[in-house]
């Protein structure tokens, strides 16, 4: 370009420019401008003559005296870059000449860039291309992973149930929303969640029976045992308990074994069962169990898809627990109904133990498979013919039921060694209550804690307990959970909210974590599992009497004779008598009544805990026992009435 306008004429004068260098240098200026980051400087002679700097070329090239001096002589076009102060600027350097000949230079025209502002721009545009992509990738994300978590919502929801999920709560669900596969899966991951709880609860409640009722007669075994003593006729009783709770076991077992078989898929054999037939073969088979008045109270018709030998062997079961229970011409019915694709079986009879006088077998589905029951009875169905383990007990002669004639009653608070006397008497201190619905089991308790010194109190039921538990009279309270009427546990809430002072003692079969947990949170002071050794569950009733418990004297002296509790021995003048436990028992209730009048019902409560008929002669053959070793004018006898001890010589 400015070779052309030199080649021209000048616009000004319309003459070529010639050699007036100057005039060239002047038009070119005036027709152009520096564009960014451009100067232009026009050298003349040596020095600078006129110069144009774009508003972002920051350095003045022609104060760098050097440079200048530099390009003025060339003789060919020189490019290259300086270093200046306003960044590194790159140049190109052309020599004039006049009219093409080859005069010495008399000018030089430099044309320079500096490129830091446009790389300026370059990179801000960079910097900010980045920063919307960057928005642009983190906004697109954002709005991928928002649908991606709504998509997968029900993935994580089955992710924390899972884990939610424990041995010991099944109850957790994913909610359930929309209609799509998602929700299809989550219905019936749900399903499945319920099933399984459903199983897992059966089988938690099954196991907790199995474990009760197996604990509980080891439990009464190993604490009759520890507490026998010498006597011929206490040990023919022991002996004969333990041999009960033996074939108790065996029954038990046996149950476990046909429940275990219940579950495989060959237990039933499904065929067509007439239920008129099946009845009236019932009730002829029935009749070889006893000497009953057995009665065909009703037969149900048509026909069902069951296991006919299976349903026999539950009924005749429920027939020979009717027969156990009930005495010689007793009515004992049996029937059947049917209707609605439905039958049911039953057997009646007045014994005990059933609130309804009916224990049955309700058939519904055809070929449904039998669940698992709770133990107790004896067999596929059988119910428990001495009622819920926690309810009344049968008592005829001696400990079984004897017939539908005998007497239905609840062992009670009677049996403590510090009851009511006629004349009345101070309450004994480091008194216990026994809140324990097992018969055998609050016996052997009672017999053990008497024995090393305290008084005892047995409530059979959780009502009483609590009442018993809040009177004051009190300073230990033994407790099992599983009681009838109020749960143990519901005891121990309610005797908190009211008496937080009175130690408890749990005493009982759940052997859980949760369950120990529970009961330590819930209050109580100790938590102890049946089985048991007597001595561990001693000396834990010790240490939480340590601080409260006022001392009792450990011997009970009347006139020269003193009873020690302690080593069961009798001291009379120079003379050291040994005792039976259960002659001790009945020393201890004399010399700490003294000069009172005992009546026989009130010491066959009190020392042999109703284990014995009213009418029995035991408490006088055993007061003779005492008199031989004690001396015959110690304990003396109150015609009509009872005995009684009084101080005297011997």
């Amino acid at each position: 370009e400015f070779r052309r306008l030199a080649s021209g004429n000048d616009p000004r004068t319309g003459e070529p420019f010639g050699t007036d260098l100057k005039a060239i240098y002047d038009v070119y200026f005036a027709r152009n401008v520096p564009s960014e980051g451009e100067a232009l400087v026009a050298l003349l002679d040596g020095r600078t003559y006129k110069s144009s700097y774009a508003a972002d070329a920051g350095f003045r090239l022609s104060r760098r005296t050097g440079f200048v001096t530099r390009l003025t002589g060339l003789e060919r076009p020189e490019s290259g870059t300086l270093k200046t102060s306003a960044g590194e600027a790159r140049y190109l350097a052309i020599p004039l000449t006049v009219s093409g000949e080859r005069n010495p230079v008399e000018g030089t025209f430099v044309v320079a860039n500096f490129p830091a502002f446009e790389l300026e721009e370059v990179n801000e545009a960079v910097r900010v291309a980045t920063f919307v992509s960057a928005a642009v990738f983190v906004i697109g994300s954002m709005v991928a992973y928002a649908i991606a978590g709504r998509v997968l919502a029900p993935l994580r929801l089955l992710d924390a149930a899972a884990r939610s999920i424990t041995e010991t709560d099944l109850t957790q669900r994913i909610p359930v929303r929309g209609r799509d596969e998602l929700a299809q899966l989550t219905r019936r991951f749900n399903d499945m969640l319920h099933r399984l709880e459903g199983s897992f609860v059966l089988q938690r409640q099954f196991t907790d029976d199995a474990s009760h009722e197996l604990r509980t007669p080891i439990t009464i075994i190993r604490g009759h045992l520890e507490l026998m003593d010498d006597d011929p006729t206490e040990r023919r009783k022991t002996t004969e308990l333990v041999l009960d709770e033996l074939d108790r076991m065996s029954r038990m077992v046996d149950e476990l074994l046909l429940l275990a078989r219940a579950e495989q898929p060959d237990f039933l054999y499904l065929e067509d069962v007439s239920v008129g037939e099946l009845t009236r073969q019932l009730h002829v088979k029935a009749q070889a169990l006893g000497n009953r008045e057995w009665r065909l109270e009703r037969v149900g018709h048509g026909v069902i898809r069951a296991d006919g030998q299976r349903l026999t062997q539950a009924i005749m079961q429920l027939a020979h627990n009717a027969a156990r229970h009930t005495s010689d011409g007793d009515v004992i019915s049996l029937g059947s109904a049917s209707g609605n694709g439905s039958a049911r079986l039953w057997v009646s009879d007045g014994g005990p133990g059933n609130s309804a006088g009916r224990s049955g077998a309700h058939l519904h589905a055809p070929g449904a498979r039998p669940a698992p029951r709770a133990l107790g009875g004896h067999g596929p169905g059988s119910p428990n013919r001495q009622g819920d383990r926690r309810g009344p007990r049968w008592k005829g002669r001696g400990d079984e039921p004897s017939g539908g004639r005998g007497n239905l009653h609840r062992y009670h608070s009677a049996r403590s060694c510090s009851g009511p006397f006629h004349g009345g008497i101070a309450k004994m201190r480091n008194r216990i209550l026994v809140a324990e619905d097992e018969e055998r089991i609050a016996s052997f308790l009672e017999k053990g804690l008497r024995a090393n010194g305290f008084t005892t109190d047995v409530a059979p039921d959780g009502d009483s307990a609590l009442i018993m538990a809040l009177s004051g009279q009190f300073d230990l309270l033994i407790l099992d959970l599983g009681l009838p009427g109020k749960d143990g546990s519901k005891v121990l809430q309610e005797l908190r909210g009211k008496d937080k002072d009175l130690p408890v003692l749990i005493l009982t079969a759940r052997d859980g974590v949760v369950d120990t947990v529970a009961g330590l949170e819930g209050g109580a002071d100790d938590y102890m599992t049946k089985p048991f050794r007597f001595e561990e569950l001693l000396a834990r009733v010790r240490v939480r009497l340590r601080d409260e418990r006022v001392v009792e004297p450990t011997v009970l002296t009347v006139g020269e004779a003193s009873l020690d509790l302690r080593t069961r021995q009798v001291e009379l003048g120079q003379r050291t008598i040994e005792l039976t436990a259960r002659e001790f028992a009945l020393a201890e209730m004399f010399f700490r009544h003294p000069n009172q009048v005992l009546t026989r019902e009130q010491l066959l409560s009190h020392v042999w805990g109703y284990d014995y008929e009213p009418g029995s002669n035991v408490v006088d053959v055993y007061v003779g026992y005492l008199r031989r070793k004690l001396g015959g004018r110690l304990i003396s006898s109150i015609r009509g009435m009872g005995y009684r001890l009084r101080p005297g010589d011997p």
